[in-house]
């Protein structure tokens, strides 16, 4: 069994000149169905939590009471989400595919790979996704799930890529190398 709670501090009190208070207090807990929760909980552009858990579930739940706005469903979602310019949530999953999940809990599409997909998407501006798979490629998507271009590297892809300030991507592969890619897709290095 999974929960997911949230303790809250006073950090205005802080900035005041207060101090770190001895402990938190815990304001609500949730029960996540099935699976561990392995990613990190995101908020979305309307103050939501958003978890993913390997259970399968989307979890979207109010911040201040913890109450469930909706829950989403495919099979192992596998990483923690990122968010498109209109507050669609991004996630890949165990079963080899990355979902668009629209603000109100409805899938908007699927990008299937060729393995799971535990990477969290990195969203860059004019909101196109970069999402790594295990199987040994970093792709490209548009915002409405289509493939811009896929880089194969010499192994499975995990980690999440990060956006350099002239726009090109970083990430590294299980291959035991960096690799940094230009928006077009092409190897820089």
């Amino acid at each position: 069994l999974a929960s997911c709670c949230v303790a809250q501090t006073d950090f205005a009190d802080i900035r005041r000149g207060g101090s770190l208070p001895s402990a938190s207090t815990l304001r609500w807990k949730y029960h996540v169905d099935g699976g561990d929760i392995r990613a990190a909980p995101q908020q979305a552009s309307n103050g939501n939590v958003i978890i993913s858990s390997l259970g399968g579930h989307l979890h979207s739940l109010n911040p201040r009471t913890g109450v469930k706005a909706w829950k989403f469903y495919s099979s192992e979602l596998a990483s923690s989400v990122a968010f498109l310019s209109d507050g669609t949530a991004i996630v890949g999953s165990y079963d080899r595919n990355v979902y668009a999940v629209t603000p109100s809990g409805v899938k908007a599409w699927t990008y299937l790979t060729g393995d799971n997909v535990r990477a969290t998407p990195l969203v860059v501006v004019g909101d196109y996704i970069y999402i790594g798979s295990r199987d040994g490629y970093m792709y490209k998507l548009t915002s409405a799930g289509a493939l811009v271009w896929k880089y194969q590297t010499g192994g499975a892809v995990l980690s999440t890529a990060a956006e350099l300030r002239d726009g090109r991507i970083v990430f590294g592969s299980s291959d035991k190398k960096v690799y940094c890619l230009s928006a077009a897709g092409d190897l820089q290095w």
